[in-house]
């Protein structure tokens, strides 16, 4: 798998970029706003204002603010800087690696578009320190503004090869975060004197609009997506354009219309799952990994295929009836098989596994009931103890069986199971009042030798088309 990290190359996976940096939080002292916080944390006041949905710059001492430095890198990764007008941002990047982030301010939105930042590819073809500003018609300045506190250039220039176009240091730092120019990027003077000593002429400048971004998180293993405001309204409309982008990646039927619905009505640009948990799920009080984490959607636990191997279990598909078959000694569940991106219907009279991108996305609690495998959901733990029987090496587990009385805290309104104290350090939870006869959990069941053969059947041990481990 390839792993992203800032400091190393970086690549797209899947249409899905890496993620970098991180979120923080800020407590409120006596006498701030939001203009030096924003500063201090390299953002611009709107980053801030947009992620803690604040419509001022004043705020109360004690405030606890989310600082949102984790984001998504935009795509198209190369030598040079990446400008994204929804997000107010530069990315720079230096022979593929990411090296940093920096607030601007962008062209104004009005005036039939006449001040926009444009879009497209450029270069920079010149950097001015303590530049000269040579007012255009639009200033209705007759005369060159000298390098000082009243030229808005600030004391640093980048120009790039589009008549008028660059980026600049500002004599109005507040600004940065609007959509206030007309149509250069500002910066703040600290930021454009950092910038100014990385970048050379001939570097190239992209200048994207891209509202919507996806991303893959590698250590967490779940799917993010981050969603700003249409600023210029270039797009269609943010819903489709969310829709556009999960459907590209063929999960529209694993994500959730709620969701895409509080995606596109906050753009607030926070980084936001939507697909993946922190859900974590044991085998045999072993932790599982997974491609990405367990995916919570209608009140059910969906899992990819690794946590078949630890129970004994065996996955085949079928490519004539398009079903997968998955088989635990003497147990046979059989699920169909349908792409990620088709949602569930209410039609669907039968289990249903997913497939994306060759790898089978399973309902774990019908498997688990239809496998005869034991489970215990721990709710304050957002744990899920899965005992298929005891390990080959023997760990003395006793189970006490529960009876499930259909409260909330297990999922899919499973059966429970409560182990008894272990050296492992299980968590527990108190015994039920009247606990049944306590019984040994059943070995793990090997496979059968009588598995099915034939070519329309095809074990899925792995992921299928070329999928990553």
């Amino acid at each position: 798998m390839l792993i992203f990290s800032v400091g190393s190359p970086v690549f797209a996976q899947d249409g899905m970029m890496p993620l970098v940096g991180e979120n923080k939080y800020h407590i409120v002292q006596e006498g701030e706003d939001l203009y030096p916080i924003a500063k201090k944390y390299g953002l611009a006041i709107e980053h801030v204002m947009w992620a803690n949905g604040l419509k001022g710059v004043e705020v109360a001492p004690g405030t606890r603010l989310l600082i949102p430095g984790k984001r998504i890198l935009p795509d198209k990764i190369y030598e040079g800087l990446i400008v994204n007008l929804p997000e107010r941002g530069i990315y720079l990047f230096r022979e593929g690696v990411f090296v940093k982030f920096y607030p601007i301010a962008i062209g104004a939105a009005g005036s039939k578009g006449k001040w926009m930042t444009p879009t497209g590819e450029f270069s920079i073809i010149n950097k001015v320190k303590d530049p000269t500003w040579l007012p255009p018609e639009w200033a209705k300045e007759e005369k060159p503004v000298q390098p000082g506190p009243d030229n808005p250039l600030g004391d640093r220039w980048i120009g790039l090869n589009e008549p008028g176009l660059g980026i600049h240091a500002t004599n109005s730092p507040v600004s940065v975060g609007l959509a206030t120019s007309h149509g250069c990027m500002r910066m703040y003077p600290e930021s454009a004197h950092d910038l100014f000593e990385r970048v050379y002429e001939g570097m190239t400048v992209r200048i994207i609009y891209q509202p919507v971004k996806v991303g893959y998180d590698d250590k967490e293993k779940r799917i993010y997506m981050e969603v700003y405001g249409d600023v210029y309204e270039k797009t269609t409309g943010l819903k489709e354009l969310v829709r556009e982008k999960i459907a590209s990646l063929g999960l529209m039927g694993l994500v959730e219309d709620k969701l895409i619905d509080r995606l596109v009505e906050e753009h607030n640009g926070l980084l936001t799952p939507v697909l993946g948990s922190d859900i974590v799920i044991k085998v045999n009080d072993k932790k599982l990994d997974f491609f990405f984490s367990p995916i919570m959607k209608d009140g059910k636990i969906w899992v990819t295929s690794e946590v078949l191997k630890p129970m004994g279990s065996t996955l085949l598909w079928n490519n004539k009836e398009k079903k997968v078959y998955i088989y635990r000694g003497k147990y046979q569940i059989s699920l169909k098989l349908k792409n990620a991106e088709e949602g569930m219907k209410a039609s669907d009279s039968e289990p249903t596994v997913y497939l994306w991108k060759g790898r089978t996305i399973l309902p774990l609690s019908y498997i688990l009931k239809g496998l005869k495998v034991d489970f215990y959901w721990l709710p304050e733990h957002k744990t899920l103890l899965v005992y298929s029987g005891t390990p080959k090496t023997g760990n003395g587990k006793k189970l006490i069986q529960k009876k499930n009385d259909g409260k909330k805290g297990t999922p899919d309104g499973g059966k429970t199971v409560k182990p008894s104290p272990s050296p492992s350090g299980s968590p527990t939870t108190s015994p039920s009042p009247s606990p049944s006869p306590t019984v040994s959990a059943p070995d793990a069941s090997p496979v059968p030798d009588d598995l099915p053969t034939g070519e329309e059947w095809q074990t899925i041990d792995e992921p299928l088309d070329g999928g990553q481990n």
